[in-house]
């Protein structure tokens, strides 16, 4: 159910990029309608929020490890939907710049964000691996 989750989210930052150079081209304003100060902050946020996505992620596994869980705890699985909504804001920020008229150059980073922050939030690398005795 983890990695449905997990790729459900990421293709969905695919298709946030794909909505913004393509489909929704021909109805974005002039790049020069475009405020660059709000890219300058869209990026800050995205940042914060990676930190934010990958800070969740070390807090559950030292709670888990420092419990000795072999299972992740029902909070575990809420931590890890909300690391993985986190991880999409910066993507959305992106698609909302790109839809504002902001050049390849602006929102692509908030997109790239995302994608890092999916790498390192998939199931395998989110839930740590339980030593057999």
């Amino acid at each position: 159910m983890r990695w449905i989750l997990w790729g459900a989210l990421l293709f969905a930052v695919f298709i946030y990029y794909f909505v913004v150079n393509t489909i929704a081209k021909a109805d974005v304003p002039d790049a020069a309608d475009a405020d660059p100060g709000l890219a300058r902050l869209f990026l800050v946020i995205g940042l914060a929020l990676a930190v934010v996505a990958v800070g969740i992620k070390y807090f559950m596994r030292g709670r888990l490890r420092g419990a000795g869980q072999s299972q992740p705890s029902i909070r575990g699985e809420q931590a890890y939907i909300a690391a993985l909504a986190i991880g999409e804001a910066p993507a959305i920020l992106g698609l909302v710049l790109g839809l504002q008229g902001a050049t390849k150059e602006e929102y692509l980073p908030l997109f790239v964000i995302s994608l890092a922050i999916f790498a390192m939030l998939s199931p395998v690398f989110f839930f740590p691996a339980t030593e057999k005795e």
